[in-house]
């Protein structure tokens, strides 16, 4: 999906990335673009940079909030994974793993 617009954006700790596959399978068989990080990006690529290219492509984003993810969100690249969605018409989707 890289490159491309996408509906979605899955995001979500290292730990649940089972979880997250099914989330964004379940987004695709629904129809929708959906872009996931251990799908869609190359190896070594730069996280941040993944990150905010994400978010600048994909009208919402699907977030799988776990213990794991908070942990992550300690992170100086956590807050910058965020710092950059907002805006008119985009919605955040919040879910559990």
């Amino acid at each position: 999906m890289v490159g491309d617009r996408a509906d979605f954006f899955v995001s979500h700790a290292g730990a649940d990335r089972a979880w997250a596959e099914w989330v964004a399978w379940q987004l695709t068989e629904a129809g929708y673009a959906v872009e996931l990080d251990v799908w869609d990006w190359a190896p070594g690529r730069n996280f941040v940079t993944a990150m905010s290219d994400a978010l600048e492509r994909c009208d919402r984003v699907a977030t799988l909030l776990s213990a794991a993810y908070f942990e992550r969100s300690r992170t100086p690249h956590a807050r910058s994974r965020t710092a950059g969605f907002s805006g008119a018409g985009r919605a955040v989707v919040c879910g559990t793993a």
